[in-house]
């Protein structure tokens, strides 16, 4: 499969260590196989504490920059294309789940199908304002710049 990298690192930067890489290997190989060794996939890059901290403080660094700086209409628009990308090589993607679970390809297929629909949904659900995807955030009167409590009287009505 086009799509199947080996060893792509999650962090730009890197850490020092090298904690080297691991075989994925074919469920469904014969002995010969893993013998002769055609039965490894891929190679993946361990990664250490370090390197999953720095993931995670990369992702958290990104989280604020996608949560106040798109708009309920971007973050559709990604999701929309992220969904596209995957019906695009939604062959290649199948493939790929197959050789590394073992598990039919039809079952693979219908998974990615699954996954695009979850994607759709919330492509959706982001625009709208009461969405299950949250919607969109509007100004509310009732905080302070600061982001401070509600202040003053405050009503709530709920839709019927």
């Amino acid at each position: 499969p086009s799509l199947l990298g080996n060893g792509i690192p999650i962090t730009k930067t890197g850490v020092d260590a090298d904690y080297g890489t691991f075989d994925v290997l074919d469920p469904g190989a014969s002995s010969d196989q893993l013998d002769d060794g055609s039965a490894v996939i891929a190679q993946v890059r361990r990664m250490g504490r370090d390197d999953t901290k720095q993931a995670i403080e990369r992702a958290n660094t990104a989280l604020s920059g996608w949560k106040d700086g798109t708009t309920a209409m971007h973050r559709s628009d990604i999701l929309s294309k992220w969904s596209s990308l995957i019906k695009e090589n939604s062959e290649d993607i199948a493939t790929i789940m197959t050789m590394e679970s073992g598990k039919p390809l039809h079952e693979s297929r219908g998974e990615v199908v699954y996954g695009t629909s979850f994607l759709d949904y919330f492509a959706g659900e982001a625009i709208r304002p009461n969405g299950a995807g949250g919607g969109y955030m509007s100004p509310s009167p009732f905080t302070t710049p600061g982001g401070g409590a509600p202040r003053g009287k405050v009503m709530a009505i709920q839709e019927a």
